[in-house]
């Protein structure tokens, strides 16, 4: 599931972790990415505002790729 951090009124901020390589199971990355889509669209539609940091290089690149999704900021794990 992805951590929220709350930082302005009204807005909130996910992240994402779809690293380590391999995910451990039972979370693989498409898990994490879905879970992350589902509650960014549940806090958008309550009037939320939404920022995505991504932790990992592949569900970076998949966010960044959609323009619907508002991502951040990103960080690797080492």
């Amino acid at each position: 599931m992805p951590a929220m951090r709350r930082g302005m009124p009204g807005a909130l901020s996910l992240r994402p972790l779809t690293s380590p390589s391999p995910p451990p199971p039972p979370h693989p990355r498409s898990f994490v990415i879905k879970k992350t889509e589902q509650r960014y669209n549940e806090l958008s539609e309550m009037g939320i505002s939404v920022r995505l940091i991504c932790v990992g290089r592949k569900g970076s690149a998949y966010f960044k790729r959609r323009p619907q999704y508002n991502v951040e900021g990103e960080a690797a794990h080492s």
